[in-house]
């Protein structure tokens, strides 16, 4: 425990405080991250030492537990009942953020790997009109870059893992954006149903996968109930 001061505000910003601490929480509390390599994965930047003490810091404070996972051999990290209870904080973090801060910087400056791997993880497979398919996005960067393409490949309404070829599979759905506007929707500064309508997202695939696309597209738990700002993008 901390006991060198009264105020259980400035308690809770030593815990927190620490820098990237915030960053690891949001990969485990907001996207369901639980191994270290995808931890790293969302703060690339950051060295493997560091995240590591970052990690036993926060296991030792209470905030998060340290298991086994039998299923990947793999240690894993998930929140304890208070870690819990930072998801509201962070949310609202989040919230302050975007309603504050100048977004746009961010938003134009989403990388288009990580921004679909994250994605992938925030994906609502439940609402899929199939248990099976494969998602081809066509991301068009800008006039000077060749157009990348990346998978998702879903089995049994499973959470995808970014693919960065088709495995030999015809898609099911083809989405042809950029990278700006997908980051958007999914900070909900705009909508995947205004983009379409804009040709900003151009949707290839059956009827059914076209007209369901805004509903089980990931979508960010921050800023749902804000006004959009499309001066974005």
């Amino acid at each position: 425990m901390l006991k060198d001061t009264y105020c259980p505000i400035a308690a809770a910003a030593k815990v927190l405080q620490p820098k990237w601490n915030i960053q690891i929480l949001r990969a485990i509390c907001l996207y369901g991250v639980s191994n270290f390599n995808d931890i790293r994965r969302l703060i690339p930047n950051v060295s493997p030492t560091l995240v590591s003490a970052r990690l036993k810091f926060l296991v030792e404070h209470g905030i998060l537990e340290k298991r086994y996972d039998h299923h990947s051999n793999l240690s894993c990290y998930v929140p304890t009942n208070a870690g819990m209870k930072l998801k509201h904080v962070l949310l609202t973090l989040g919230e302050w953020g975007r309603d504050w801060l100048d977004q746009e910087a961010s938003v134009h400056a989403a990388d288009s790997g990580m921004l679909l791997w994250v994605l992938g993880r925030k994906l609502h497979t439940q609402a899929l009109p199939m248990n099976d398919l494969t998602i081809q996005f066509c991301m068009e960067e800008d006039s000077r870059t060749i157009s990348t393409d990346y998978w998702y490949h879903i089995e049994n309404r499973r959470r995808p893992e970014l693919a960065d070829n088709s495995l030999g599979r015809d898609p099911d759905l083809i989405v042809i954006s950029n990278k700006t506007t997908l980051a958007a929707c999914f900070m909900n500064y705009t909508s995947y149903q205004v983009e379409i309508s804009r040709n900003k997202i151009i949707l290839d695939g059956t009827q059914t996968l076209q007209s369901t696309f805004p509903v089980w597209m990931a979508s960010s738990e921050i800023g749902r109930s804000a006004p959009e700002r499309n001066d974005l993008i």
